[in-house]
């Protein structure tokens, strides 16, 4: 089991999908209401001048404190064959940097003497107005927050229909309020769920139910494509090719190691992560009957349990929403509403799953974010061969070879865009979203934004039609070993003739 790095990353990493403001400008239409992703307001200490996140972003200055002593303690845990001394270092380090965010056992209630940020946008002109919200919180209780907030926008507006688009969790908070508020339906012009994070995250239902692994191939890929540092990429990747990346992270995985993080992961998820319905939400339904057992105990169902109010309320949003989400979309377009799905792909997921061989967007797998899009594998493309598997009047397939859209639950209104990750939001990006929402679009409404899209090479605010692309050549050890040599006697030669000067 490669635990270690997987908990590291986890914890450090968890959930890059901030809300992000409208950038394009547009003319009178429908009020446009945004649901942020997580993020979208600061939850921070009461009394606290400088409001530290509590919890996103997380608080990098307690974390590099407690890390700077993990080492001495792991190597003090293996030698005296004593978890506990490796498992107090990590809980106290995850404590101390997002503890006090925990909320009590009935997921509303703040535990700790915290407050949250104003919500600093709510009507940004031009028809475009944003809802924020408390990330920590339960979708259906922030779906009766946004009701409030619509009433606003319709008395503000003085119109009563309106264009929803709701962005990661935000698209959560968006079919919980479409499940409790069918009557809105009528409403609704367009629904717009960009790269939704709705059908769960793999490997936060693999943290939550124990299940979790790690791909130290995956773990390459990431950090090429997220660090975006040559030399980072070219030095983990030979250690990946020589096996000595393997080998380091059997050193961390001693069994005192591995007691130590299990015990510390378990502790962290049931008294921080677990308390928040937000993290729940990114569990899976093959994962969570058993992510309940295994944070809460067999007796997660009793009426008389601590949690009780709260897993009643995860429990509800899974069984009514989460589950029920494709039947409340293909309703509601059957009632009129222009319902609509943006998706990414072209990045590895987070290494800290055993679906780390999937497409996605660094966070989401492309297949759930599209609701059924037939997929390749990471680094290949569907079989030679293969046929389009529904509707071969329209060419639903991608020119890489990687993605059958047909088979999506929303074939004609998804729109996948490769070499985005799940938080970019290039200038085009906003604008697109406009054009679906307003003109009604389908993808075959115009030739500017087909089915497939993509990232512009040479210009990284804009988009265009996907085309095919040769790969990227794969260079072998030798090569790569010449790389490095290279560029340490860059390195090494840069700083003599600094010193020099």
């Amino acid at each position: 089991m490669k635990k270690f790095l997987c908990i590291m990353l986890t914890l450090v990493m968890i959930f890059p999908c901030i809300g992000t403001a409208f950038a394009a400008e547009t003319e009178d239409h429908l009020p446009q209401i945004y649901v942020s992703g997580i993020g979208s307001r600061a939850v921070y200490e009461v009394g606290d001048p400088d409001k530290t996140s509590l919890f996103y972003p997380i608080n990098g200055e307690a974390m590099v404190e407690n890390l700077s002593n993990f080492g001495r303690y792991a190597e003090e845990a293996i030698e005296k064959n004593e978890p506990d001394i490796l498992y107090n270092c990590l809980y106290s380090w995850m404590w101390d940097t997002m503890g006090k965010a925990a909320l009590d056992t009935d997921g509303i209630t703040n535990k700790f003497n915290v407050t949250i940020d104003p919500c600093p946008l709510d009507y940004e002109g031009n028809g475009k107005y944003t809802f924020n919200y408390d990330s920590r919180l339960d979708p259906v209780d922030l779906a009766h927050q946004l009701y409030e907030y619509v009433g606003w926008v319709k008395e503000h507006s003085g119109q009563d229909r309106y264009e929803l688009i709701g962005s990661s969790y935000g698209t959560s908070v968006i079919a919980a309020y479409m499940y409790e508020y069918e009557s809105e339906w009528d409403n609704m012009d367009s629904v717009l769920l960009c790269v939704p994070s709705l059908p769960g995250v793999d490997f936060v239902g693999e943290l939550f139910s124990g299940t979790f692994n790690f791909d130290s191939d995956v773990l390459t890929d990431f950090v090429k494509y997220m660090l975006g540092n040559e030399d980072v990429d070219l030095l983990i990747g030979i250690l990946n090719k020589t096996g000595a990346l393997e080998k380091i992270l059997e050193y961390f995985l001693e069994p005192v190691a591995q007691v130590a993080l299990m015990k510390a992961v378990n502790a962290i998820v049931h008294d921080i992560f677990g308390t928040f319905p937000s993290m729940w939400t990114f569990v899976q339904d093959e994962y969570f009957y058993a992510a309940l057992e295994r944070v809460y105990g067999e007796d997660y169902a009793s009426p008389d349990h601590s949690h009780a109010k709260l897993i009643e309320k995860i429990t509800y949003y899974h069984e009514k929403v989460m589950v029920g989400a494709p039947d409340i979309f293909l309703a509601a377009q059957e009632k009129g509403v222009h319902m609509n799905i943006i998706a990414k792909y072209g990045y590895p997921p987070m290494p800290l799953s055993n679906s780390g061989n999937v497409i996605s967007d660094s966070l989401v797998d492309l297949e759930d974010a599209s609701y059924g899009a037939t997929c390749s594998m990471r680094d290949s493309t569907l079989p030679e061969g293969y046929k389009q598997k529904l509707y071969p009047e329209y060419n639903m397939l991608s020119a890489d070879g990687c993605v059958d859209a047909s088979t999506c639950l929303l074939p004609f209104n998804t729109w996948i865009i490769k070499d985005l990750k799940h938080e970019e939001k290039p200038t085009e990006y906003w604008e697109m979203l406009d054009v679906i929402v307003y003109d009604n679009i389908d993808v075959n409404s115009t030739e500017k934004y087909p089915q497939f899209m993509q990232k512009c090479p040479t210009d990284g605010e804009k988009l265009e039609p996907l085309t095919f692309r040769e790969a990227e050549p794969v260079t072998d050890l030798i090569q790569d070993l010449i790389r490095l040599l290279t560029r340490l006697v860059e390195i090494f030669t840069q700083l003599i003739n600094n010193y020099i000067r």
